[in-house]
């Protein structure tokens, strides 16, 4: 069987097709000087995917349960999310995994976390979003369902950084059951202001021989608390503040 494009140099005359094959050629040599192969078995990338239109559920629920308010900006969020910077901000957070600085250069001890900038910026993006414990202080109905549709979207981006957004969500109802600790942690765990350079509450979890612990952690570089329950016997505090736990997490 005649292949299409011998059909189209036929077509044209063996003189005229010969100089077709040099332009072509010409062209190529100078656009894709180091490609090496062409891969076609590969989809294109997803840029401007957008994950709510392929999730009608999540827009149903909404308006089932009295948070359809929600649905615009949950929309914008989720088009940032299938943004081509959007995606990369995940493939770098994801790439560049927190790197613990022991010493610095001089030798002294600082027990610091370093994160990619990447990881800040899709931190940036939850805490402002209020997937963290903003829900709980925000007295509108459909709060919490507004806040559980914008986490299952956001979570599209990288799963790395929802643990500390959905552990701070988490962990309110167990300070409920300290007035105290609650008045106190509730305003901070609420906040939606994520910046690097100034101190972030937000909550994590430890696991130790298989039971789950909370605990207070300042890392200077990250500037992120991780709030718990640990107990008071596992935890030296730093002349500078910072609350440090025996032995290894």
């Amino acid at each position: 069987m005649t292949d299409l494009l011998d059909q189209r140099d036929a077509a044209i005359g063996p003189e005229r097709a010969s100089e077709r094959v040099a332009a072509d050629t010409v062209v190529q040599a100078a656009g894709d000087r180091f490609r090496t192969h062409q891969v076609a078995n590969q989809v294109p990338p997803l840029d401007g995917y957008d994950p709510l239109a392929c999730d009608p559920a999540v827009a149903d629920a909404l308006s089932r349960e009295g948070a359809r308010d929600a649905l615009p900006r949950i929309r914008e969020v989720a088009q940032v999310l299938g943004s081509a910077e959007g995606r990369e901000h995940a493939r770098l957070a994801n790439e560049h995994k927190p790197q613990l600085r022991t010493h610095d250069r001089y030798g002294n001890r600082i027990d610091e976390v370093e994160y990619h900038q990447s990881y800040h910026r899709l931190m940036q993006v939850a805490v402002a979003e209020g997937g963290g414990a903003a829900a709980w202080t925000d007295g509108r109905a459909g709060a919490h369902v507004a806040r559980a549709a914008r986490s299952h979207v956001w979570g599209h981006t990288e799963a790395g950084h929802g643990c500390p957004i959905s552990m701070t969500y988490a962990v309110v109802p167990a300070l409920q059951a300290n007035d105290a600790l609650h008045a106190h942690w509730l305003p901070r765990l609420a906040s939606r202001v994520y910046d690097p350079s100034t101190p972030t509450v937000l909550a994590s979890l430890w696991v130790k021989n298989t039971a789950s612990k909370a605990f207070l952690v300042r890392s200077p570089i990250s500037s992120v608390f991780y709030v718990t329950n640990c107990d008071s016997s596992e935890v030296v505090r730093c002349s500078r503040g910072c609350v440090r736990l025996r032995g290894r997490p």
